[in-house]
């Protein structure tokens, strides 16, 4: 799946910037300092955690309140055709909605 472009999970960023930290000795990657080890895929060196649920562009705010009752969400990823194209939680979306109650427009 090499240089695909579709949403497949998620790392933690407390997991990538100890992995950075660990073969840099700082949280970012500076140009121009070594980078042996960097080169590994993320996947070989980071917990993949797998995406189990998310939203489409397309899904209304109706639905998106629905599904994060019922599974309990505390945010989910936006995708378009599988692309990640967003990320919302579930205050941002209460305020949607509270905002939409009150006459106004989201933003």
């Amino acid at each position: 799946m090499e240089g695909s472009m579709v949403l497949l999970g998620s790392v933690a960023r407390s997991e990538l910037l100890y992995f950075l930290h660990s073969y840099t000795g700082q949280d970012t990657v500076v140009e121009g300092t070594p980078s042996s080890g960097l080169e590994k895929n993320v996947g070989e060196v980071c917990s993949i955690q797998p995406i189990t649920f998310q939203l489409s562009t397309q899904t209304s705010l109706y639905q998106a309140h629905e599904l994060f009752e019922l599974l309990n969400a505390q945010h989910m990823f936006v995708t378009d055709g599988g692309k990640l194209v967003g990320f919302v939680t579930r205050t941002e979306l209460r305020k949607a909605i509270e905002d939409l109650a009150l006459g106004k427009t989201p933003v």
